[in-house]
């Protein structure tokens, strides 16, 4: 029958993302070199794994840097034979971006501006990640009033004219930061006020995958204006921006949803009003197509005289092409 125990051969990544699952396989096989199934050969794992399915183990590491697995495999015999597996543990920085104010966006003094942008990270919140982490604005003008300032989706007005810029940043737990930066300039107030814009938030709040919507889902939003000046009618108008699958360059750009002079609510079902294939298929991106489309959606309301405000919803993905 031999005399020597199982042998161990491990397959796994060489890198693991911290808090995040990293599976380990054992192959074990007997002094003649068969396959010997967990009934036969046992396994005990050091450090202890979080959970356990046949010869597979599942960890999740909270702190970077080197590890090591080491697994023995016990036969019925009691004969043992063991290994270990070095793994990296990696933590990656924050990711960062600013959809409001654009680059060069001129404002006026007292008016609400939105500070729009997201920050998430690979290694925070609920699997499989990334989980959105806080945003904390500053500007370079150390006399702006409100600053740092933080949240995602956020307002702020100025008190002086002049250039400044504006820069999100994001910090995980561990330390590593990022951050995106945009430059504004800021005006002296006009003779007659743009529209001011209230916007809610969109339902359904909760998307139907783990990061975004079915294209057949009815999207809805409430929204309002008011005109300082009582310059009416307001018209609104629902535009929007979409992203190449798994990427930050634009596909499709300030196409046009919807225009109103009654009401600013968005009602927006993608499969329904897809201008300018603003949502593309297979045949536009082939298998990245099921990555989804990041798609900002923005309301302009414009007052008789046509000035006009503008605000943001935050970002959100579209899904057209789905394996369900």
């Amino acid at each position: 029958m031999g005399e020597s125990g199982p042998s161990i051969a491990l397959s796994a990544h060489e890198n693991a993302d911290l808090n995040r699952e990293w599976t380990v396989t054992a192959n074990v096989t007997d002094f003649a070199g068969s396959n010997c199934p967990p009934v036969s050969c046992s396994l005990t794992w050091e450090p202890a794994p979080s959970r356990v399915s046949g010869h597979t183990a599942f960890y999740r590491f909270n702190t970077a840097g080197l590890r090591t697995v080491r697994v023995t495999a016990r036969d019925l015999l009691g004969r043992e034979g063991s290994t270990s597996r070095t793994v990296n543990v990696i933590n990656t920085p924050p990711v960062v971006s600013i959809s409001q104010p654009t680059a060069g966006a001129t404002f006026f003094v007292g008016q609400t501006v939105q500070l729009l942008g997201s920050a998430t990270d690979l290694n925070e919140g609920p699997d499989p990640g990334p989980g959105a982490i806080a945003c904390r604005w500053t500007s370079s003008n150390p006399s702006d009033p409100g600053f740092p300032r933080t949240g995602c989706n956020t307002e702020v007005a100025f008190s002086s004219t002049g250039p400044r810029t504006l820069t999100l940043s994001a910090s995980d737990p561990q330390g590593l930061t990022a951050s995106a930066s945009v430059s504004i300039t800021i005006n002296p107030a006009p003779a007659n006020l743009p529209p001011s814009i209230t916007l809610g938030s969109l339902s359904p709040s909760t998307p139907n995958y783990t990061d975004g919507y079915r294209w057949t889902t009815r999207l809805t939003a409430p929204a309002s204006a008011t005109d300082p000046e009582g310059n009416t009618p307001i018209t609104y108008i629902w535009r929007a921006t979409s992203f190449r699958p798994g990427s930050t360059a634009i596909w499709r750009s300030n196409v046009t949803l919807s225009t109103s002079t009654t009401s600013g609510n968005l009602d927006w079902t993608p499969s329904q009003n897809n201008p300018s294939n603003l949502i593309g298929g297979f045949a536009d991106f082939g298998n990245d197509c099921f990555q989804g489309q990041v798609v900002r959606l923005t309301l302009i309301a414009r007052d008789s005289l046509g000035n006009e405000s503008s605000r943001s919803l935050p970002d959100i993905k579209v899904y057209q092409c789905t394996l369900d």
